[in-house]
């Protein structure tokens, strides 16, 4: 059995749970934020949102197309998507080919907590800290859709008094 690196990031959102679920599956909302750059513009962006349903999105940035191919694995709502995706020049490619992403929404005494674990094939191993940047970046940008605080990583909470 080949042992898989995994990719965590983790993020607390002040806002609803369910607004942060959505704009996962939510073609609408996904195309403003989910595998796209500040300087590109979704030209294609389907979303079947079931379990065995599809998502393309397609991201035109000054070098070319970049095609993200995906299938949802699971959805329980508004909880944990699970979904295995693939990224590339060409739009023939094949998700199972690629890592396996778990996306998991829990209500807070404020907000929500988003974390997401991608488990990284083999053959993607190296590129473990460029996932992470990326993964990161695009939690920041789906923040800033919904026009909510994000706490930092390197933010630590509170805990006494001011000097």
């Amino acid at each position: 059995m080949t042992d898989l690196k995994t990719v965590t990031t983790e993020r607390h959102f002040e806002a609803d749970a369910a607004d942060v679920f959505n704009a996962w599956l939510d073609p609408e909302h996904a195309r403003h934020w989910l595998f796209t750059l500040s300087d590109s513009t979704v030209v294609r962006c389907e979303i079947d949102p079931r379990p065995g349903g599809r998502f393309v999105i397609v991201d035109r940035r000054a070098g070319g197309d970049v095609h993200h191919v995906g299938e949802f694995i699971e959805i329980d709502r508004p909880r944990r998507i699970i979904f295995r995706f693939q990224a590339g020049e060409s739009a023939d490619l094949d998700p199972a080919d690629g890592g396996r992403v778990t996306v998991t929404v829990l209500p807070e005494k404020t907000g929500c907590r988003l974390t997401l674990v991608q488990e990284l094939p083999p053959q993607w191993a190296e590129y473990e800290d460029r996932t992470r940047e990326g993964w990161e970046f695009l939690i920041s940008a789906l923040a800033a859709h919904l026009g909510v605080w994000v706490e930092s990583p390197t933010i630590k909470p509170f805990d006494g008094d001011m000097p």
